[in-house]
């Protein structure tokens, strides 16, 4: 699995990953390393107060992940040539106590 941050306004950053179903294969590392590298994007951008993007509707198992790093998932909206639903989130600083 790759995943990065960008800070786009003062207040927000995108954050982005990608990742195949071998990450399957290894769950402890995914769960022991997130929350941790979430911390981490948040202190290094001190005026952040909530990291953000879409994930495709279907993807349950993201949204488990998702949820358990602090996300809140927005009701699906259609985006996209073909109109795929996707859920907006939001993980917000204070889920981090930074």
């Amino acid at each position: 699995m790759l995943w990065g941050v960008r800070q786009i306004t003062e207040k927000s950053a995108v954050i982005w990953d990608c990742g195949t179903p071998a990450i399957f294969k290894f769950p402890k590392a995914l769960v022991e390393n997130s929350r941790t590298t979430l911390k981490r994007w948040f202190v290094e951008r001190p005026s952040v107060e909530y990291l953000m993007n879409f994930t495709h509707a279907s993807n349950i198992a993201h949204h488990r992940w998702l949820k358990w790093c602090g996300a809140e998932l927005l009701p699906a909206l259609p985006m996209g040539p073909l109109g795929e639903q996707f859920h907006p989130f939001t993980i917000r600083r204070t889920k981090y106590d930074v």
